[in-house]
């Protein structure tokens, strides 16, 4: 599970750093192109919250509860980014490219609910966890 944690810290710098050299890139035109058609909210949206919850999953098998619930908060933000802006620039064209924008972000809408039940998982597990600690507790002292 650690290596799952460093590869998909990896890939996260990857497009992080692609992300952050702005729409005028090189490797981002490339990108954009046959044969890999990636737009930004597949590279931008989608593959990093599928890293964000890669990571909430195998923090999760390590019982590390709020590294999971802090990288499905994070997905759950981009997540939000993404549906946010597409509302906005939603037009009445129906060209292909809006059309395949549209349903890259239903998918990140449906990878929403996922990471809602690993963020939910992970706030059970914690206050269960916080109330054996707290009985521990009275037992030792009380």
């Amino acid at each position: 599970y650690k290596q799952i944690i460093s590869y998909s810290q990896n890939a996260l710098n990857l497009i992080l750093a692609l992300e952050s050299k702005g729409p005028d890139s090189k490797l981002r035109a490339i990108l954009r192109r046959p044969p890999h058609n990636f737009s930004d909210a597949k590279l931008f949206g989608q593959f990093v919250v599928k890293s964000y919850l890669l990571q909430a999953k195998a923090y999760w098998h390590l019982r590390e509860v709020k590294a999971c619930g802090d990288a499905c908060q994070l997905a759950l933000r981009r997540i939000d980014q993404f549906v946010h802006d597409s509302g906005k620039s939603n037009g009445s064209s129906n060209s292909s490219s809006e059309i395949h924008r549209d349903a890259e972000i239903r998918q990140l809408s449906k990878a929403q609910k996922e990471v809602q039940q690993w963020q939910q998982k992970a706030k059970e597990q914690k206050r269960a966890q916080l109330q054996r600690e707290k009985k521990r507790a009275q037992a030792m002292f009380g």
